[in-house]
């Protein structure tokens, strides 16, 4: 049986019980390894004033700027082969060895659905990543597509309308600062912008993550089922997984 991997890898480290299989979204924080894994210890400090953002159509490139003394220039761009060494840095540094990705997993994705995966810079160093998928919804949802390691070719469905965020992570030093949803919210706008059929949003989270939950909830994602011990904590104890759903993501771009 497939390992499972943390979700909601969007990585905000949040915490330190690191998941197995989750990458998804902690839309915008900091989570624990998603595959649909987010590293829980990425920030869910949400942003709402001074920010703002510029496209670069030539280089897809997204720039979003803000006037907070905590925060300097960040840039936002799809995803590149030449990044997979910080990639897999990042991976190592956000997840423990049960919810970490493989490289071949990270090179399926890039080359699969760059739109998809963003990387994010501070004053041009790498600091963070978010990569996702686009499925069919599905309300019937079974744990298939979460599992750790599964093939973005063979589950993606480029005609599909929901967003499954695989995974994201921010490096330690800059969680906490609101990066974390800035990045979320940079790659909604990203997919939804080329990708008119995408409308909702999927991920799934630790029960454990209480904060997270909170969270998700404020920004519109309500808990439509769990998964019993989906989870695999660093002492091998197991967590139940709560799939959490959004009927309209493109609303979070509108919001400042």
């Amino acid at each position: 049986m497939a390992r499972q991997r943390i979700q909601c890898k969007l990585y905000t480290l949040f915490g330190h019980s690191f998941l197995r299989k989750l990458r998804f979204l902690d839309i915008l924080f900091f989570f624990e390894g998603l595959g649909s894994r987010i590293s829980p210890k990425n920030d869910h400090t949400i942003c709402s004033n001074g920010n703002s953002i510029v496209n670069k159509p030539d280089a897809h490139i997204v720039k979003r700027t803000t006037k907070r003394k905590h925060m300097g220039e960040l840039t936002f761009r799809t995803v590149k082969s030449s990044d997979i060494s910080n990639i897999m840095m990042l991976e190592d540094t956000c997840f423990n060895e049960q919810t970490r990705e493989s490289e071949n997993v990270y090179r399926g994705r890039i080359e699969h659905f760059p739109q998809g995966f963003m990387i994010m810079e501070y004053e041009g160093r790498f600091i963070g990543a978010i990569s996702s998928e686009i499925w069919k919804r599905d309300l019937d949802m079974s744990t298939k597509g979460f599992t750790l390691g599964h093939s973005i070719a063979q589950g993606q469905d480029i005609s599909g309308d929901e967003l499954y965020v695989s995974s994201m992570g921010i490096l330690p030093e800059f969680s906490n600062k609101g990066y974390g949803t800035i990045l979320f919210r940079a790659l909604i706008d990203n997919v939804v912008k080329e990708f008119k059929n995408v409308k909702y949003g999927i991920l799934i989270v630790n029960q454990k993550w209480t904060n997270a939950q909170r969270i998700y909830r404020r920004n519109g994602f309500y808990e439509t089922g769990a998964i019993p011990g989906f989870f695999t904590e660093s002492d091998d104890s197991r967590s139940d997984g709560i799939i959490m759903r959004h009927d309209s993501i493109a609303d979070l771009c509108k919001i400042q």
